[in-house]
């Protein structure tokens, strides 16, 4: 957990040469961490699932997002754990799946009055709105999320709304814009 936190690409760079020049496995190591999450700190899985998810192994990082998400009691937590689940489902190709926890993270950062994190889930839905193509939909989504970025100065937020209103514009050859 401390190594990383201090360096994650270390880390990872480690996992990474262990698999490619030994027997052992991530998912043998961290298989009873699965299995068995509810003996483990709620810090430690979360730091696991980001490790298996950073490497590919989806399916195990969505396991320990799902128990976060069913244990904490902070709402805060609960929408960022949605946020990492609907963005491990979006990857693992479960768009609707990853559509309605977006927006379930949405709703409770507009009840809790985190603008930081309406932004990022609205950016993020118009993300999957545009793989769909609903461009409409997702320009004024990212649109949307443009303003609330604005408004508080998140920077990051701000980036990723452009960039995708970017990507919108160009697959309509819209290149001017």
């Amino acid at each position: 957990e401390q190594a990383w936190k201090q360096e994650k690409y270390d880390v990872l760079r480690y996992w990474s040469e262990i698999e490619k020049n030994s027997p052992i496995k991530k998912k043998e190591v961290y298989g009873d961490i699965v299995a068995h999450p509810h003996v483990y700190t709620t810090t430690f899985l979360d730091t696991c699932g980001e490790l298996f998810y950073q490497t590919g192994n989806l399916k195990e990082a969505c396991q320990l997002y799902e128990y976060l998400h069913s244990i904490v009691e902070e709402q805060q937590d609960k929408a960022s754990y949605l946020n990492m689940l609907a963005f491990i489902y979006d990857k693992l190709g479960e768009v609707e799946k990853a559509l309605e926890m977006y927006k379930e993270a949405e709703t409770i950062a507009g009840e809790i009055g985190n603008r930081e994190s309406i932004a990022a889930s609205i950016i993020n839905q118009a993300g999957i709105h545009a793989s769909r193509g609903e461009l409409e939909k997702a320009l004024a989504m990212s649109k949307e999320a443009e303003t609330i970025a604005r408004e508080i100065g998140d920077q990051e937020s701000i980036a990723g709304s452009i960039n995708n209103q970017a990507r919108i514009h160009e697959r309509r050859g819209e290149l001017e814009k």
